[in-house]
Parts: structure tokens; sequence; C-alpha cells
């Protein structure tokens, strides 16, 4: 099935950082954003074309089922249950309704956690994201669930680079790299359809964690790929 069969297709990408398109020079502190069009959601809704509607709810720093740090958050204004993904994936569900898929990536920020979590942790907590973006979904729109795309972020980037200013920085590369295939597990179990990002790109922007806007494209390239295969599917078809 391609978009232009169904115009109706509506897809909610739910994530962090990578997601909202998080860029900034070397040695400077101030966030910038890249531009509309060059962000992976973007590139993968030029991808399908017109017969889509994509809807994006991302947060700098976002977690999976964990609030941010106090400092964190006082720092920004916001409260800390502000990027507690699992807190948000309800109601940003409910607000896209109705939808036909939902493209998830979270993790990264995970990877720093205290105490520590080990990848299928990380994998697990981030499925029950999942799980309250299809509640939410479903909670007034009655039909099928969307389908879910579960997408394993980037691992962080320069191998044997070290990063002092970031505590753990050596355990949280290595952390990142195992997380492909405890999605790809995670997915598997809840009869959703993984991807693992590291297949394609890996956080290559200077501060090893964000990506640049070539790995944007690529990545929005690869996930509307999977999006096309995974809704040619037909409903209660193994992914």
């Amino acid at each position: 099935m391609k978009p232009s069969e169904n115009p109706a297709w509506r897809v909610l990408c739910y994530g962090d950082s990578n997601t909202w398109g998080y860029a900034t020079a070397p040695g400077c502190l101030a966030v910038e954003r890249l531009p509309a069009g060059q962000r992976w959601p973007d590139v993968m809704a030029q991808a399908l074309g017109p017969g889509v509607v994509v809807q994006v709810n991302a947060v700098n720093g976002r977690r999976s089922n964990v609030d941010g740090d106090p400092d964190m958050a006082r720092n920004r204004g916001v409260g800390v249950q502000a990027f507690n993904g699992w807190l948000g994936a309800g109601p940003a569900a409910m607000s896209a309704s109705p939808l036909d898929a939902i493209v998830l990536m979270l993790g990264t920020n995970d990877l720093v956690l205290t105490p520590p979590r080990s990848a299928p942790e990380i994998a697990s907590a981030v499925a029950a994201v999942g799980e309250a973006l299809l509640r939410g979904a479903t909670a007034f729109c009655q039909g099928p669930a969307p389908r879910m795309l579960l997408v394993s972020p980037a691992p962080l980037g320069g191998e044997g680079r070290p990063r002092a200013e970031v505590p753990g920085w050596p355990q949280a590369l290595q952390l990142s790299r195992k997380l492909g295939p405890a999605m790809d597990d995670a997915a598997r179990q809840h009869g959703w359809t993984g991807l693992d990002a590291a297949r394609h790109i890996e956080a290559d922007a200077h501060d090893l964690v964000h990506l640049s806007a070539a790995s944007h494209r690529r990545l929005g390239l690869a996930v509307a790929d999977s999006l096309l295969s995974m809704m040619a599917q037909k409903p209660g078809e193994a992914p």
C-alpha cells in the first residue's frame, strides 16, 4: 500500500533531541535547530509523499520513563516530569489521533542514568512508552490501533575519542552499541516492527551525541522505507 492509495495516513513521530533536530556549532553552547526539511521526520514525510500527514512530538533531553534531573529542569524553567517520555506519551497520542502509525525513537538519554540501566532495561522502558502511546491513540478513536515502528537510536559517535566532560562516557558509548539488538527483541515481543538506526548512521555531530543533517537525511529515508513495508503488511501479519 502506498500513501497515495490512502490519503488518510497519519503518522506521529515521538522522540527526543535527535527527533527535534538539535544542532549546535563547535564551541557554542546555544541550542540551534536544524531547518525544517532537514530533520529526519521531514525527510521521511517528503519520501512518503503528499498522502501522509506527519506530526512530531519531540523534547530535548526526553528519557523513557524517568523524570529529568532537578537541575536540568530548574535551569529551563519546567518541571522534571517534562522530560519523562512515558508521562507525555498518552496525551501526545490523544492529541495527534486518529493515527495510522507511530514512530518511536528514545533511549539515548537513558544511557547515563543513575543507577545505570542495561540495554534490555532501556529497551523495556522504551517499550512501555510505546504501550502508553498506543493507549492514548485509541482512547477516543475507534478502529484498529496504529502500527508501531520502534527505532533504536543511533549509537554514540567517536570510537576511541574520550569525552571527559561527560561522566560515564566510555560506558555510555559501549552501552549505546547494545541498544539495537535489545530494541529489536522488544519490538518482536510486542509484535511491532523494529529498525536499528545503527545500520544506517551513528551520532556524527561534533558533540558525538546528535546527528548531522546528512545523518538526518539517511535516517529519514530508512524510516520511510520501514514504514512503507510495515504499512503494507496485513493486520496480524508478523513484522
